[in-house]
């Protein structure tokens, strides 16, 4: 009889955490659960993400059991694998938000897989990462490939023609520069040189003297910076270049906004720009989003990142899908993947590709005075 009891006991527990209750005549109400997993200070990076996601909640929430949970992976990797797959079986959890490591992102994903559940990569993955085709990663920025494609496209806008690319042998900074070379190729671009370095100031005065003697115009950053060191050298470069050549133009990625360092070298930056990793395109239910984000959090518009419409447009559609019906990982993610289904408000066409890439128009942010601004040009698609 005890035992009985016992096993009556734990299957009533199992029953209750399996994400799910019995309602008076014998429904179901299903609770749901988004994840956020990853470093709390990668989570919290840029608050306005997690502002985003709850307003989200607030809109979109009502009628329906669903929460959200921060898992703390302390940006360790083998924490982060083992919460990964803890996460892929957990029935409650409907979807990931990770803030994780490329490397991470690239391993884990079968989990994911193998569960049917879809993940974001709220801060990009690789592109190789992309290409294994899982079914359930999408990507949260503009991929490394298609950085390099736009920035190709803004040589060809700005009308500069003859490039050196310095890069690192990393896989993110490597997707770049085959994005980059296979759309400078269709830009009519010449590549006149990629490189590693140069890497100090003696390499430098000679390597740009053979630049000038090549007659190049543009050099394009992808470097991984891994100290201080680096980074302060390629902010040297820059101001090497720009003192003997203010037209010369120097384009890269996100990794070179750095506030520190545009305070000292601002006056050398002038014209150097990068693609928006997240883009937003202005639409009639945005000023809505803006008035209610900033009344909520008592902040101004220019307070306002990226993030925060990232974090709503993740949530929310997430949100939707559930009301909409959706059962599964698979119901989720293809109405993901449905542009038609679902109004982001960073931009009328902003969505998911069948690829489970980003669809938006291309942005680009280019510095001017004393920080980067948007400048909005010509789509991607």
């Amino acid at each position: 009889m005890k035992m009985k009891l016992r096993l009556g006991i734990i299957l009533f527990l199992f029953l209750s955490l399996c994400g799910c209750e019995k309602q008076k005549g014998g429904e179901e109400k299903m609770s749901y659960e988004i994840a956020l997993l990853g470093k709390e200070d990668y989570v919290n990076l840029d608050e306005n993400f997690v502002r985003g996601l709850k307003l989200a909640f607030k809109d979109e929430a009502e009628g329906i059991d669903v929460s959200w949970k921060h898992y703390d992976d302390k940006g360790d990797y083998e924490t982060g694998l083992a919460m990964a797959k803890r996460l892929a079986k957990d029935p409650k959890v409907v979807a990931v938000l990770s803030f994780q490591d490329y490397e991470v992102i690239d391993a884990e994903i079968p989990f994911f897989k193998s569960a049917k559940k879809p993940v974001f990569a709220t801060q990009g993955c690789y592109e190789e990462t992309l290409e294994k085709k899982s079914g359930y990663l999408f990507d949260g920025y503009l991929s490394s490939k298609d950085m390099g494609v736009a920035m190709a496209k803004y040589c060809k806008k700005t009308g500069h023609k003859r490039i050196v690319c310095s890069h690192t042998n990393t896989t993110f900074e490597t997707e770049e520069i085959v994005g980059f070379c296979k759309q400078a190729e269709e830009e009519d671009l010449a590549i006149v040189d990629i490189m590693n370095g140069p890497e100090m100031m003696g390499d430098l005065q000679t390597t740009y003297e053979k630049w000038k003697t090549l007659g190049v115009d543009t050099l394009f950053i992808c470097r991984y910076i891994e100290t201080l060191e680096q980074k302060e050298w390629i902010f040297q470069l820059i101001q090497y270049i720009k003192q003997r050549d203010k037209d010369f133009l120097v384009i890269g990625d996100y990794s070179l906004d750095s506030s520190s360092y545009l305070e000292r070298y601002g006056q050398w930056m002038d014209g150097m720009a990068y693609p928006e990793p997240y883009p937003i395109k202005p639409t009639d239910i945005q000023k809505d989003f803006i008035d209610r984000f900033c009344q909520e959090y008592q902040m101004g518009e220019d307070e306002m990142t990226a993030a925060a419409y990232q974090g709503y447009d993740m949530t929310a559609v997430l949100i939707a899908a559930l009301k909409d019906g959706a059962k599964t990982g698979e119901q989720i993610r293809d109405r993901l993947i449905d542009k038609n289904k679902y109004q982001w408000v960073s931009g009328e066409d902003a969505g998911y590709s069948k690829e489970y890439k980003l669809q938006s128009e291309i942005q680009y942010k280019v510095f001017s005075g004393t920080s980067f601004a948007l400048e909005e040009v010509d789509g991607n698609e």
